[in-house]
């Protein structure tokens, strides 16, 4: 994108929120990129949600399908407007 547009992605500084995210420096991992960060701490409760799955086999997680489907769509709303504002400053 930036070849092309000559602008910087939306997903620029991900991998860098990732990684500042794993080390527990979380200010710089919203700094970089707040979908970044926003999107590994989904990831991280999708680890807790997995052992719950398998301590207790009988849970229904299609039932929390709305919620994840919204908290999907608001995490790229936050990566859009984190790139908008990136790009008029």
């Amino acid at each position: 994108m930036r070849l092309i547009f000559g602008i910087r992605c939306p997903a620029c500084g991900m991998t860098t929120s990732w990684s500042y995210f794993t080390r527990g420096q979380w200010l710089d991992s919203v700094q970089v990129n707040s979908g970044g960060f926003l999107l590994a701490l989904v990831a991280c409760l999708g680890v807790v949600l997995s052992v719950i799955c398998l301590v207790k086999p009988g849970v229904d997680l299609m039932r929390y399908q709305k919620v994840a489907g919204i908290t999907a769509l608001c995490i790229a709303l936050v990566t859009f407007v984190d790139w908008a504002v990136r790009l008029y400053q």
